[in-house]
């Protein structure tokens, strides 16, 4: 298999100093257990549920952000002014990506929110990401790898990408290559 110089940067800077490795992967991540983090990731299991075909007109939506929202881990942490500003952006965006998934023509939904792991050649290292949505194009014979970002992007620099990207890059060969055999 052929390795880009990506992947391969982002293994050897591994093998180089795996603090500062964790460090640069781990930094700007919220807190867990913060309103931000648990909003972002109840948005991103509402968006599952619509890539997948399970949640498909607004009553379903709902009755879905009814039965699961975090009410429990928010409502006795976060003043209840925040907690609504949260659901209510949380519900504003689920109803916008409902109107308007996206589902490029010529595609077909094959994984939705699919975790990949894969082991660092020569370490015993293990990598694992997730992928909210992957798209099969039978026409071209294209695997798309889809990500949806819950924040503002950063500018990246081609000539020493961040370590995230790196790691996504990696996943990404490893799993085209699974498909296609």
């Amino acid at each position: 298999m052929h390795k880009t110089l990506y992947s391969t940067t982002m293994i050897e800077t591994f093998r180089a100093c795996k603090r500062a490795y964790a460090l640069t992967f781990l930094q700007n991540r919220p807190e867990p257990e913060s309103l931000s983090f648990i909003c972002k990731q109840f948005l991103l299991r509402v968006i599952a549920q619509i890539n997948r075909g399970k949640i498909t007109t607004v009553s379903q939506m709902q009755k879905y952000i009814g039965q699961y929202w975090p009410a429990d881990r928010l409502g006795h942490k976060y003043d209840r002014e925040a907690v609504t500003k949260a659901f209510l952006i949380v519900y504003k965006t689920s109803l916008h990506y409902l109107a308007k998934p996206y589902r490029p023509n010529g595609s077909r939904i094959v994984g939705v929110a699919l975790s990949v792991r894969a082991r660092v050649p020569h370490v015993q290292v293990y990598i694992e990401d997730s992928f909210d949505l992957i798209l099969w194009y039978p026409s071209e014979r294209k695997l798309e790898l889809v990500d949806f970002t819950t924040g503002p992007l950063k500018a990246a620099d081609p000539s020493w990408p961040s370590t995230a990207l790196l790691i996504k890059k990696y996943l990404a060969e490893k799993t085209a290559n699974a498909l296609a055999i």
